[in-house]
């Protein structure tokens, strides 16, 4: 698994604070100042990342230097009155997407199967939900079935962010293939809410096998959500002794 040396000179508290945050996103690593490196922590890490306060231009000769090595440059605007969060933020994903561009990655048809057979093999999910400062995560029973996962439940707070946001986070932390090791999986997509009077819902209750009579004849209404999904990021440590990256992914847009 790739980890990140974020190496540093900064001149100002609002510049370091940016460093820290900046290492939020990029994750499995440290920050260092250049004094506080030394070469017998070289081999911790396999890519690395150097700044701090410079000139637009002052990346140039250590560029030349670096040649190949070099993958991009950022310049963020920080300043100690405000910091560009998003450019920040933007930024360290566009690093981690470098970084992480060197894992070993498993063949898309392996890693469909590992993510269906995951998903088909549980029933208990987190689904998350959110709009403008509002987010909640909600445990609910779910069935998996092509690309797509169904849940029935009454309409609650979730509904309320539904209605403003149909992209949904669903996540997951049980064992896996029959060991003692736990994998962990985020799938994302976006959610339309079926009315039990259409024929959505009535196929989804087929697919889940559930009673559709006792389901509309309860005093409340039970409403479907068909979560079409789009991406899984699938992390599980028995890839590591298999010589791959523990943290996979699959586009389910690109099946």
């Amino acid at each position: 698994m790739a980890r990140t040396g974020l190496i540093y000179e900064t001149a100002t508290a609002a510049e370091t604070e940016a460093v820290r945050k900046l290492m939020w996103v990029l994750g499995a690593g440290r920050h260092f100042r250049t004094a506080e490196f030394s070469a017998d922590l070289r081999d911790n890490y396999t890519f690395y990342g150097i700044g701090g306060t410079v000139s637009e231009n002052a990346f140039a000769p250590l560029q030349e230097i670096l040649g190949a090595a070099v993958r991009g440059t950022e310049t963020i605007a920080v300043t100690p009155q405000t910091t560009d969060l998003a450019a920040l933020a933007a930024a360290g994903l566009r690093l981690k997407a470098i970084r992480d561009g060197g894992d070993v990655l498993l063949p898309p048809a392996e890693m469909k199967k590992h993510v269906e057979d995951f998903l088909g093999g549980h029933k208990y999910c987190i689904l998350c939900t959110g709009a403008g400062d509002r987010v909640r995560g909600t445990a609910v029973t779910y069935t998996y079935h092509r690309g797509h996962i169904y849940i029935v439940c009454e309409g609650a707070a979730k509904f309320a962010n539904l209605l403003l946001n149909e992209n949904v986070c669903i996540a997951l932390h049980a064992p896996y293939n029959r060991g003692q090791r736990h994998a962990g999986i985020q799938v994302s997509g976006k959610v339309a809410i079926l009315d039990p009077a259409s024929d959505a819902y009535r196929r989804m209750i087929e697919i889940k096998g559930s009673d559709y009579r006792r389901l509309t004849t309860l005093p409340w209404i039970v409403w479907g959500l068909d979560v079409t999904l789009q991406k899984a990021e699938f992390w599980w440590s028995e890839w590591k002794n298999q010589g791959v990256s523990p943290k996979q992914s699959y586009d389910f847009k690109g099946a």
